[in-house]
């Protein structure tokens, strides 16, 4: 993978990570506080962060493919 699609995958992370921290803000404000709460919220945004890492991972790959395809016509 080039610098550039790096840089994009990490840019892309970032960004589906702010919107997925918000979202858990969100939910969080929606629960009653407590301990299990937090432990399942921190677990959840470990997972929820490598889920974002994978989805920027697979549209740059996706759109990387794509462009190669289409400029082999």
């Amino acid at each position: 993978m080039g610098l550039k699609a790096k840089l994009l995958v990490g840019v892309l992370t970032v960004a589906f990570a702010i919107i997925f921290f918000y979202i858990q803000q969100i939910v969080l404000r929606l629960l009653p506080t407590n301990t299990y709460v937090g432990i399942f919220m921190t677990i959840l945004l470990f997972f929820g962060l490598m889920f974002c890492y994978i989805v920027a991972k697979q549209l740059v790959d996706f759109f990387r493919l794509k462009r190669i395809f289409i400029s082999k016509k």
